[in-house]
């Protein structure tokens, strides 16, 4: 296994290769908004050579693939005068603030836009085909206003879009786009695993819209409810506000929409396996556990993965 790991120092623009001297390098990377991150320690230099700086460019490659790009955001030392150093890749940037009006456009082109007006790299992998209603964004992080636009368009596209950094490309996928040629589980590289079925986040079986009527002066409502389900479950209802300039039909289509993505029981897996540098945030992967009755395709929701000059294991987080 080939580790390569460059740093760029921000003040001088010099180049290490800090490979040699990184005893171990973890990077994390999700698709819920958080930024990739990678973290290591570096052995003491002796010679005083290493200049670091918040801001130096970190790129990590192994084997000739690109396992992360990013940038210093935090530097640390302990008492033999090694070096911790945290980095972040472009998602750290989208916690910046900003005062947005969108309309007329698209979700992946807000989320277009919000890159080119922050100078970020970019790519739309999927293009996305609803148009959000005109929203103003006061003071909100530019996740927050990619995310808004995300969230409706993966209930009206009926879709599971989301965004994530690819070695230094902001990019814009869609969860079934994503799909690998790998196979986990019963034989194949499975250290341990946690399964969980859940209805305790995101889960409802009662999806109720509103809206004010300026006619009347009542709050107009519309309910789709699965009976079903309230029975097994309880009552788990979803409320939110429906759009000024739709008509009653695309409301209760809208609501229909909304049950289907979240009436049902969320499984999740956590699994620790032997590494696999295609398996990142976002991918797909079938996963086969027959003692679980488990035979389905699952999509990584966050990823862990940990070197050293030696190994390589990985940390799965995956959803069905």
């Amino acid at each position: 296994m080939n580790l390569e790991l460059y740093l760029q120092n921000s003040n001088d623009g010099t180049v290490y290769n800090i490979a040699d001297v990184a005893e171990q390098v973890q990077i994390t990377n999700s698709i819920n908004g958080e930024a990739g991150k990678l973290t290591c320690t570096l052995q003491k230099d002796p010679n005083n050579v290493l200049k670091l700086a918040n801001g130096s460019i970190i790129s990590f490659i192994v084997d000739k693939v690109g396992m992360f790009y990013g940038y210093v955001f935090k530097i640390g030392t302990d008492a033999d005068q090694n070096y911790q150093i945290t980095c972040y890749d472009q998602m750290r940037y989208l916690k910046n603030n900003e005062v947005y009006t969108t309309a007329n456009m698209t979700a992946s082109d807000i989320f277009a836009k919000v890159c080119q007006d922050f100078g970020l790299k970019y790519n739309v992998k999927v293009p996305t085909s609803f148009i959000p209603e005109p929203y103003l964004y006061d003071k909100k992080t530019l996740y927050q206003v990619i995310e808004r636009g995300m969230q409706l368009a993966n209930i009206n596209d009926k879709a599971q879009y989301f965004i994530k950094d690819e070695f230094g490309t902001l990019t814009w996928s869609e969860l079934s786009y994503e799909k690998t040629n790998v196979q986990l589980g019963d034989g194949s590289m499975l250290t341990s695993y946690q399964y969980e079925k859940s209805i305790d986040d995101n889960t409802y079986n009662q999806i109720k819209l509103y809206r004010d009527n300026d006619t009347t002066g009542r709050r107009d409502t519309w309910i789709v409810k699965d009976s079903d389900n309230i029975k097994r479950w309880g009552l788990l209802q979803y409320l939110e506000k429906a759009d000024n300039d739709v008509n009653e039909a695309q409301i209760r289509q809208s609501a229909e929409n909304y049950l289907k993505v979240y009436n049902s029981e969320k499984e999740t897996l956590k699994l620790t396996a032997e590494g696999i540098k295609e398996l990142q945030a976002g991918k797909g992967i079938k996963f086969v556990l027959p003692v679980e009755g488990i035979d389905k395709w699952m999509w990584i929701k966050s990823a862990t993965h940990t070197f050293t000059k030696y190994t390589h294991t990985m940390d799965l987080e995956v959803e069905i």
